[in-house]
């Protein structure tokens, strides 16, 4: 019986993380009986721990894991790709290896791919903030992009025919996609170039607690990058080998999350963000906000450069105030909650915790 699935998983240096995913992931595939069905491909990025005699272990034991280890450390971006290009599954999702699977997700996503092969991407929105589609929808690839855009390329939500990397990845090259969204760009061309291939919503629940919050440090620049900025340079590279539909819904996206990813990114900036990080996030803003077409955005983006320019006991009595009038006395618990877990972390950090990191891109 042909593999239905594979669950790639890109690593490096966090075998305590890995093998907590694994034994989950062991577990569902041999309570289900899919050691036939379900493949688990783990890229390790020449990680310097014990992730190879982890992994080689548990391939001793289990012939549905497969192990590649790269030579030498590829980039971040590189790794997960190839995780993904190197599925034998007909369909692969990329789980990174902070991430948790919930207990019975596996059996879900198995049974529907396997009564729907008409499937190009199946999408877990159980957990989407702003949801506004229903189980079983099949929007059209600009529907779902104006919606969800972001959503599309987060690990652990999508489950995309695995031939979509092996075909694009051949074509265009590893060099051409992007840094943080390469997985998106690729879906969007899979599905644009296979119209009978259908987009499916269900509310899965792939998720178990996640520990990328814990692992993961968060910075005006990280989310200045992932949530916008490279969102737009995204869609803009593809643009001429889709059409300016695809490139408008995913327009329509970003304007319509603007002033959230302003909040998100000011929140990081002025309270967590030392100087040197606040610096490159207003350098790398002025450099690329010509890219952006509409004064609107050129206008709110001008506002994150002020606001990380200013003094900080100033910066932070502004955006206190800021908060507390668009969200009230419960937004700026929120806020202060954030703040105090991001300064925990960015102590272990400074601490040497390898497990926390930073946002990395291609060497």
């Amino acid at each position: 019986m042909e593999r239905i699935l594979t669950i790639s998983i890109p690593t490096w240096n966090r075998a305590g993380l890995l093998a907590e995913l694994l034994q989950q992931v062991v577990d569902e595939i041999l309570v289900n009986n899919y050691e036939a069905r379900v493949e688990v491909m783990v890229s390790d990025n020449a990680s310097e721990d014990s992730t190879k005699e982890l992994v080689q272990g548990l391939q001793s034991r289990y012939s549905f894991i497969n192990y590649n280890r790269n030579a030498t450390n590829i980039g971040a971006k590189s790794n997960v790709l190839k995780s993904m290009e190197m599925a034998s599954g007909q369909y692969v999702i990329f789980m990174g290896d902070d991430d948790r699977l919930q207990k019975g997700a596996l059996k879900k996503i198995v049974e529907f791919l396997s009564s729907h092969p008409d499937c190009g991407t199946l999408i877990d929105h159980k957990d989407f903030k702003r949801r506004r589609l229903n189980d079983g929808d099949t929007p059209s690839l600009t529907e779902y992009l104006e919606r969800h855009y972001w959503n599309m390329g987060n690990a652990g939500f999508f489950i995309p025919r695995t031939a979509y990397f092996r075909q694009y990845l051949r074509q265009y090259g590893y060099d051409f996609f992007n840094e943080c969204w390469p997985q998106t760009q690729i879906q969007i061309l899979g599905l644009f170039n296979n119209p009978a291939d259908k987009i499916y919503m269900q509310s899965i629940g792939i998720h178990a607690e996640s520990m990328h919050g814990e692992v993961m440090q968060y910075t005006s620049l990280y989310l200045w990058r992932t949530c916008y900025y490279d969102l737009q340079l995204s869609a803009d590279a593809i643009r001429d080998i889709t059409n300016i539909h695809v490139w408008e819904a995913c327009r329509r996206y970003l304007k319509g999350s603007l002033v959230q990813q302003v909040f998100n990114i000011l929140q990081c900036g002025i309270f967590v963000d030392s100087a040197e990080i606040k610096g490159k996030t207003r350098k790398h803003i002025l450099q690329h906000i010509g890219m952006f077409p509409s004064v609107y955005e050129k206008l709110m983006l001008l506002v994150i450069v002020i606001a990380l320019w200013l003094p900080g006991g100033i910066a932070k009595v502004l955006g206190k105030a800021a908060t507390y009038l668009i969200k009230g006395k419960a937004g700026l618990n929120n806020m202060n909650t954030f703040v105090a877990h991001e300064l925990q972390k960015k102590d272990r950090n400074i601490k040497a915790s390898k497990a926390i990191r930073q946002l990395e891109f291609e060497k």
